[in-house]
C-alpha cells in the first residue's frame, strides 16, 4: 500500500476528532470586527478589493469575506461551519507536510491531530469570518511550501516556482505576519534535499538561489502596499518604542510558545509554567524581567541544540519556520491567540516528532513489538494533552456563545422598531469579554455594520449611539465610538418613549433593556438594575 493510500481516511479521522472536539463550538457566530469585514464585504467585489481598513492592505481577505457574505448572508451557521471545514484542510495539509518531510505516516497523523487539539488559537475557531480568512493564510502558505518541495526536484521547476511566489504575496495579502513565508521557502530549498540529494553548501546554494529570486520579486508589491499606506497617513509597521514595550513583547513571545506546546488557550496551566508554579510577579518587576530571561535563554539553548545536533533535516528548517515567524510577528505587534496559528504548524510537526523520538526508546526497551508500543505510547500522550485542550475549548466555547447571544439580542429587541425610534442608547458594551485569560472580543468593533446588515438600513447610522456610565472611556475596555454619559442624562433617555436603551449586564454577559418599554426608569435607576449603570 502506497503512504498515499491512507489520505482520505485520515481525512475521515480527522473530521471525527474534529466534530468531538468543537461540537459545542458549532453555535459561535459573527461578532465584533467579523462585521466590519462583512459591511466592506456588502459593497460588492469591486469596491472591497479595494477598501481601507486602517492600515491593513488585505485584498485578499475582502475577496474572502465577499465570497462568505454571498453564501451565507446573515446565517450566521454558514460561517462557522466554513470555519471549522478550513482548520479540518490545514491540519489535513499539515499530514502531507509531515508525509513529506518525516516519511513516517504516524508521525504525520499525530502533527495534525495535535493542531488540530490546539486550543491556543481559539480566537480563530470560535471566531467565524475572522478565523475564515486566517485558515485560508495557513492554507496558502501550506501550498507555497508545497511549490517549493515540486520546484527543487526539477519538476517543471519554473512553474513551481512561480506558484510559491505567488502563494507568498496571496498570503500576505491575506494575512501580512504571512510574510514569513518567503524566508520559510528559502529555508525549506536550502535544508530539505530531494531524494539522493546532499545537504552541501553548494548543493544549498542552487537549490535555494532561484527561491530567493522569486522571494525578492514577490516581496516588491509588499513593501509598495507598505508604503502606499503611510502615504495614506496610516503606521505601517508598529515597532516596539521603549524598552517596557520590548520586555512586554517578549513576555508574549514566552506565553504563545507555552501555549502552543501545551496546546492551551488558558492562563492556569501556562502561568503555572511560566512562573514555576510560583504567583505571578507584578508586571516589569526584577522578577518578571529574570522570568523572561531565563525562559528565553532555555528557549535558546534548546534551539541550538535541535539545530545543531539533529540528524533530520527536517527539524532544523521546521525551527527555523517557527521563530521566522514569531520574530516577524512580535516586531509588529504583541501576539495574542489569533496569531498562533502560523506557529502552530510547524510546532505541532516538532512535537510529533519529538513525542515518537521519546516514545520509540521507550518502545525499544520493552522488546516486544516495539513499534506498537511507541505508537500506543504516543496517542496516549495525545489523548493527554487533548483532554486538558478539549476543557480550553468547551470553556471558551461557551464564552463566545455569550458574546453571540449578547449581539443577536441587541438585534432582536431594535428590529421591529427600528422605523419608530429617534434613537438606540448601548450602554457600557465591553469591548472584550475574559474567561481565565481567554476572551472574546464582543463589541470593541462592528456595532453600526452589525446593526445596518442585520435590519437591511431600517435604523440610520445617526440613530445609533454608545455610552458609558463611567467618567472616562479606557482603551480597549468599551465598543469603538463609545462616549462618557451621566447617570442623570441617561434617565431622561431611559424615560423617552421613543428611545431604547440596551445596557450589558457583566454579570452574566447579557442585555438588559431599560426605560419606558423596559425597567421602570424614574430619575434613577431602579434598585433591581442600578448595579448595571455603576461604573
Amino acid at each position: 500500500m502506497r503512504r498515499d493510500d491512507a489520505a482520505m481516511p485520515v481525512l475521515a479521522l480527522l473530521g471525527l476528532v474534529l466534530t468531538i472536539l468543537y461540537w459545542p463550538a458549532r453555535r459561535c457566530g459573527v461578532i465584533s470586527d467579523a462585521w466590519e469585514l462583512l459591511g466592506i464585504a456588502d459593497r460588492g467585489l469591486p469596491e472591497a478589493l479595494f477598501a481601507s481598513l486602517g492600515y491593513h492592505v488585505i485584498p485578499v481577505t475582502h475577496f474572502v469575506s465577499t465570497i462568505l457574505w454571498k453564501t451565507f448572508g446573515l446565517w450566521e451557521p454558514g460561517y462557522q461551519l466554513a470555519n471549522l471545514g478550513e482548520l479540518l484542510l490545514v491540519a489535513w495539509g499539515v499530514y502531507f507536510l509531515g508525509l513529506r518531510l518525516f516519511g513516517r505516516p504516524l508521525v504525520a497523523l499525530l502533527a495534525s491531530l495535535l493542531l488540530l487539539a490546539n486550543a491556543s488559537f481559539y480566537e480563530l475557531t470560535m471566531w467565524p469570518v475572522i478565523g475564515n480568512f486566517q485558515f485560508v493564510a495557513a492554507l496558502l502558505q501550506l501550498a507555497g511550501l508545497y511549490a517549493v518541495h515540486r520546484a527543487i526536484r526539477g519538476e517543471k521547476s519554473l512553474r513551481w516556482l512561480l506558484m510559491f511566489g505567488l502563494a507568498a504575496v496571496l498570503s500576505f495579502f491575506t494575512y501580512e505576519p504571512a510574510i514569513s513565508l518567503l524566508p520559510a521557502g528559502v529555508i525549506y530549498a536550502a535544508l530539505i534535499p530531494p531524494e539522493g540529494g546532499d545537504r552541501s553548501w553548494r548543493q544549498m546554494w542552487a537549490r535555494s538561489r532561484g527561491l530567493l529570486v522569486v522571494s525578492v520579486v514577490a516581496l516588491a508589491p509588499m513593501l509598495v502596499s507598505k508604503a502606499l499606506a503611510v502615504r495614506a497617513g496610516n503606521t505601517a509597521f508598529f515597532l516596539p518604542s521603549y524598552g517596557s514595550d520590548v520586555a512586554l513583547r517578549l513576555h508574549y513571545v514566552v506565553r504563545a510558545v507555552l501555549g502552543i506546546v501545551t496546546l492551551r488557550g488558558s492562563d492556569g496551566p501556562t502561568h503555572a509554567l511560566f512562573y514555576g508554579f510560583c504567583p505571578a510577579p507584578a508586571i516589569f518587576s526584577h522578577r518578571h524581567y529574570a522570568t523572561i530571561v531565563a525562559w528565553l535563554a532555555v528557549l535558546g539553548i534548546a534551539t541550538l541544540f535541535a539545530l545543531f545536533r539533529s540528524r533530520q533535516p527536517a527539524i532544523p528548517f521546521l525551527l527555523l519556520w517557527f521563530w521566522d515567524y514569531v520574530f516577524v510577528t512580535s516586531v509588529a505587534t504583541t501576539m495574542q491567540s489569533r496569531m498562533y496559528l502560523l506557529a502552530a504548524m510547524p510546532a505541532a510537526l516538532l512535537m510529533a516528532w519529538g513525542i515518537f523520538r521519546v516514545c520509540d526508546r521507550l518502545g525499544s526497551m520493552t522488546g516486544r513489538e516495539p513499534a506498537a508500543v511507541s505508537a500506543t505510547l504516543a496517542f496516549v500522550t495525545f489523548g493527554l494533552l487533548a483532554a486538558g485542550a478539549k476543557s480550553d475549548i468547551d470553556d471558551v466555547a461557551a464564552l463566545h456563545r455569550e458574546a453571540t447571544v449578547a449581539a443577536r439580542r441587541i438585534r432582536e429587541i431594535v428590529e421591529p422598531r427600528a422605523l419608530s425610534v429617534d434613537e438606540v442608547a448601548l450602554v457600557n458594551l465591553p469591548g472584550k469579554i475574559v474567561r481565565d485569560g481567554m476572551g472574546a472580543y464582543a463589541f470593541v468593533n462592528g456595532t453600526w455594520p452589525m446593526m445596518r446588515l442585520a435590519l437591511h438600513g431600517a435604523l440610520p447610522p445617526e440613530r445609533l449611539k454608545l455610552y458609558t456610565t463611567s467618567a472616562t472611556v479606557e482603551p480597549g475596555r468599551y465598543a469603538n465610538g463609545t462616549v462618557p454619559i451621566d447617570v442623570a442624562a441617561l434617565a431622561r433617555k431611559m424615560a423617552d418613549s421613543r428611545a431604547i436603551v440596551l445596557v450589558f449586564d457583566e454579570r452574566n454577559n447579557t442585555i438588559v433593556e431599560l426605560g419606558a418599554r423596559g425597567s421602570p426608569a424614574t430619575g434613577d435607576a431602579s434598585p433591581a438594575t442600578s448595579h448595571l449603570l455603576d461604573r
